[in-house]
């Protein structure tokens, strides 16, 4: 029999107690994908799980083209279930704010700042805090994370001279953290 845990809630993390009490309960059971577990890899010696925390709120498909408007405004989303902000001001705001977009190649990010949890060195919860599009001509420097606080960049267009170019991503984008090894941490978007 598979030793129960309290049910997670919304917005809170996945534990490695949970994690543990699954691995044991699933020696020798085929475990069954939900919203929060998918089956990664299925081999002779057990399986490879991905665990989706309950604090990540997953998007609307079809929400978003992020595409840049002639004013430099952008067409709002969600980044992992969270609307970005432009200088402290969300996306979506009544009066949306606007990029600068100066000469030159102006690359476009999203800066996603997580709150995260190592326990001997290895990741064992995360939660995203904050979105904020930020532009840069250079690539802003990522976070581990050990510290408390990881800060994660993904590019989603870019500016030449003024001129944004078609945004890499057309929906609202899912993402996570994954541990990457000891003190090390990846960020995973899209098709989760």
């Amino acid at each position: 029999m598979i030793e129960s845990f309290p049910s997670p809630v919304p917005g809170d993390p996945v534990k490695a107690e949970h994690i543990r009490v699954i691995a044991r309960g699933l020696r020798h059971r085929t475990p069954r994908p939900s919203s929060t577990v998918k089956v990664v890899e299925m081999g002779d010696n057990g399986y490879c799980l991905e665990i989706i925390s309950a604090g990540i709120a997953l998007p609307p498909p079809n929400y978003s083209t992020w595409a840049i408007r002639s004013d430099k405004s952008i067409v709002p989303g969600l980044v992992g279930g969270k609307m970005p902000t432009l200088g402290g001001t969300a996306l979506d705001a009544a009066t949306p704010p606007k990029l600068t977009l100066g000469a030159g190649t102006i690359k476009i990010w999203f800066k996603m700042t997580w709150n995260t949890t190592f326990t001997n060195g290895y990741l064992t919860a995360f939660t995203l805090s904050t979105v904020e599009i930020i532009e840069s001509a250079s690539t802003p420097t990522d976070t581990s994370g050990t510290s408390g606080t990881a800060v994660k960049h993904l590019q989603f267009n870019t500016a030449v001279d003024s001129v944004p170019t078609t945004s890499f991503f057309n929906t609202s984008i899912p993402v996570t953290l994954w541990d990457n090894g000891y003190e090390a941490t990846t960020l995973r978007y899209g098709n989760l």
